[in-house]
């Protein structure tokens, strides 16, 4: 079990500081963790819609050829 130790004001403050300038960090690390998975969601949806939009084009052919034969 830890005792308690005292530490001055000027000293809790600067700690204070140290503790909010890490949780921007954190938050700013958080917010480009979550940039970079809705990128690479965002990147993987573009794949998506692209081979969908070629099969749609494909299918297209394919009931233009069965309608014209």
């Amino acid at each position: 079990m830890m005792g308690k130790f005292f530490i001055s004001k000027k000293e809790y403050e600067k700690l204070q500081v140290a503790c909010s300038q890490k949780d921007l960090r954190i938050a700013a690390l958080e917010g480009l963790l979550a940039d970079q998975k809705r990128d690479s969601v965002s990147c993987e949806a573009r794949i998506l819609r692209r081979g969908i939009r070629s099969l749609q084009r494909q299918l297209d052919r394919i009931e233009v050829r069965q309608d014209g034969v």
